[in-house]
This record gives C-alpha cells, sequence and structure tokens, in this order.
C-alpha cells in the first residue's frame, strides 16, 4: 500500500518561523480557494500544557501550495526538511 507524505501545521509554523495562528488561517483559506472541505486535513495536537489544539495534517501537494505563497527563505526552510516529513497510510 502506498504511503503518503504528509506534515502538520505546527511543524510548518516552527520551521518558517510564522505563529501557528497565521499558518492555521493561510490553510483554511488556501483550502476554501482550493474549494477542499478542510475537515479532510483535520487534525489535533498537544500544547505545552497538554491539552488538545486544532491543526491540519497537509499532504505533499497541499503542503507547497501553502508554502508557494510563503517567502524564498520559508520555501527554502522546507526543503531540507523532507525528512521530517510524516508518514501517513
Amino acid at each position: 500500500m502506498a504511503k503518503t507524505v504528509a506534515m502538520l501545521t505546527t511543524e510548518v509554523a516552527e520551521l518558517t518561523g510564522k505563529r501557528h495562528a497565521d499558518v492555521m488561517r493561510d490553510t483554511r483559506n488556501m483550502l476554501s480557494q482550493l474549494k477542499i472541505d478542510e475537515r479532510n486535513f483535520a487534525s489535533v495536537y498537544r500544547d505545552a500544557k497538554g491539552e488538545e489544539r486544532p491543526c491540519f495534517l497537509l499532504q505533499k501537494r497541499e503542503l507547497m501550495v501553502l508554502v508557494t505563497g510563503y517567502s524564498v527563505a520559508m520555501r527554502a526552510a522546507l526543503g531540507p526538511q523532507s525528512r521530517r516529513y510524516r508518514r501517513a497510510s
């Protein structure tokens, strides 16, 4: 069975130096413009207090679409981090 490459929006925020709230906003805007139901990518992470918070688990295609709207430096920051992509079934 083929595996899909994906990354959490929390990781995108960390790698690009953007606030997670801003990455979430950008992701929602992108998915809306692409007419994709954001529930398809909905996920959660645990914050420093151990509380569940919303995030998105973006597939490689959506991740690349998102970061192409960011600066060249931000796109470059994600390139070498491909080892951090998680394998999703």
